[in-house]
């Protein structure tokens, strides 16, 4: 989480926005966030659902995350159930995560970066999950010499 980003003020809010987060939520909240074109979707220990679509960094959520909240999207996004207990040993996690074909949005994968944090003086979780293109882009659009 740079500190070196300007939040914009959001137009947006994300409609499932409320109750506590689940696991099925939370595949919900990434269907909706690709859907609007977000690159990365940001879930920390004591603050709100951050995305950054088109380089713009936008707080879609008013209700900040719980200490349970953020450790199950860990867990979930890892498909690990010690993710948690490995990030408080001071290890990143670097992981892929394909949720399968998401309602209303097909299939999608993204690169998960989570690494332990301090909230309020005590061990929280940051993680940050990364859409990834789910075909190649054509290799005319790469800059890429003939040869």
């Amino acid at each position: 989480m740079s500190a070196a980003l300007t939040l914009a003020p959001s137009p947006i809010m994300w409609p499932g926005d409320g109750p506590r987060l689940t696991a099925e939520r939370l595949d919900g909240l990434l269907a909706w966030a690709s859907k609007l074109g977000a690159s990365d979707i940001r879930l920390e220990t004591g603050k709100r659902i951050i995305l950054q679509v088109h380089g713009r960094v936008l707080k879609v959520s008013t209700r900040r995350l719980t200490e349970y909240e953020a450790e199950m999207a860990v867990n979930r996004l890892t498909n690990q159930d010690d993710g948690v207990a490995w990030l408080r040993t001071a290890r990143p996690l670097d992981v892929a995560y394909e949720p399968g074909l998401l309602e209303g949005y097909g299939r999608a994968r993204y690169r998960i970066n989570a690494k332990g944090t301090l909230f309020k003086g005590q061990g929280g979780v940051a993680v940050i999950a990364r859409t990834l293109p789910t075909t190649p882009r054509p290799l005319a659009t790469q800059n890429v010499e003939d040869g």
